[in-house]
């Protein structure tokens, strides 16, 4: 590694080294020296972003704090330009959508007065995530699905990655589960776990999941144990930039009537979506809300009224490539 001193501090010095290949000028992507032996790399020089292609939709940028650069992949499709490279790689698969609420009514045997109650229905899971470092690319690199967050009620889809034949997986976002007449949904299991819905018991918010933790309550779903962010969150801006969020459970309400009821009222808010994209459980003024594109988010649980209310849809997943500065 060649450095210069720039006042005050030794620096690394990035360079950049091209040769003609008969028309233009292109990359030289690493330079070897013979040992006694046999050649072998002296230095690497990475690609800049502007000479890759990618085939679907992408989006660029420069590098993180290490000098690195990445790529977002949003769909599927096949990137060049990094061949011969040793990348990073980190995949989120879809969320699953958030599970409807529900409606109960019953009759108090002792006051005899008449009750109703909409329970929450579980949020859905965030989708999981994948790492893998320190891979020598060899060829053309293929996104062969971005995982689609699922409807509501539904599961969400794998993202699968080839690269060098070899196919990496990171899998969808479990539903949440409906609230049924006599009890709340639970949440879905995921990248981070969708929040437990709420029952007429309890009136409690349940919040999603964030980083691959399990989401609140009883019955709230189980995460991936491991965190969710971009590669593990090594270096700035991954530290803060987590996926898979677990959607909200649904929040209630209801009430009872009667001569000999005191007329009370109840409600609950949903519970607030996991970091990472996780969307917010439903409550009796605000609807499910879906998980976020490209995170892998949960959809939000919904709560039922006098028609069941639907939780909200998952996520889309994504693909991030990391790549390094010549050494």
């Amino acid at each position: 590694m060649l450095k210069r001193y720039d006042g005050a501090n030794f620096v690394d010095v990035k360079m950049h080294c091209k040769r003609y290949d008969g028309t233009k000028w292109v990359q030289v992507e690493k330079i070897r020296r013979y040992d006694g032996s046999q050649w072998v790399d002296r230095w690497h020089f990475a690609a800049k972003p502007d000479t890759l292609h990618y085939t679907g939709q992408w989006e660029k940028f420069t590098h993180d704090v290490n000098g690195k650069y990445y790529v977002k992949l949003l769909s599927p499709g096949v990137l060049t330009g990094l061949e011969g490279q040793t990348i990073d790689v980190f995949l989120v698969g879809g969320g699953g959508g958030g599970g409807r609420g529900g409606y109960e009514t019953g009759t108090d045997s002792v006051q005899a007065y008449g009750w109703s109650s909409w329970n929450g229905g579980g949020g859905g899971g965030g989708g999981r995530t994948y790492t893998k470092k320190n891979i020598v690319n060899t060829g053309s690199i293929s996104v062969e699905t971005i995982g689609q967050g699922g409807a509501p009620g539904a599961n969400g889809s794998s993202t699968v990655v080839k690269i060098n034949g070899t196919s990496m997986t990171a899998n969808g976002g479990s539903a949440g589960q409906p609230a049924l007449e006599d009890k709340k949904g639970a949440g879905g299991a995921g990248g981070s776990g969708g929040g437990d819905g709420t029952d007429r018991s309890a009136r409690t918010s349940n919040a999603g999941g964030t980083d691959g933790g399990n989401g609140a309550g009883t019955g709230g779903g189980q995460g991936q144990g491991t965190t969710t962010k971009a590669f593990g969150g090594d270096v700035t801006p991954f530290n803060s930039m987590p996926f898979g969020g677990g959607g909200g459970g649904g929040g209630i309400k209801g009430s009872q009537g009667g001569p000999n009821s005191s007329g009370e009222r109840w409600s609950s808010a949903g519970g607030a979506g996991g970091a990472g994209g996780g969307g917010a459980g439903a409550d009796y003024e605000n609807t499910a809300k879906a998980g976020s594109p490209y995170t892998g988010g949960g959809g939000g649980g919904g709560h039922g009224d006098a028609e069941y209310q639907t939780g909200g849809a998952g996520g889309s997943g994504i693909v991030i490539i990391r790549w390094g500065k010549w050494e």
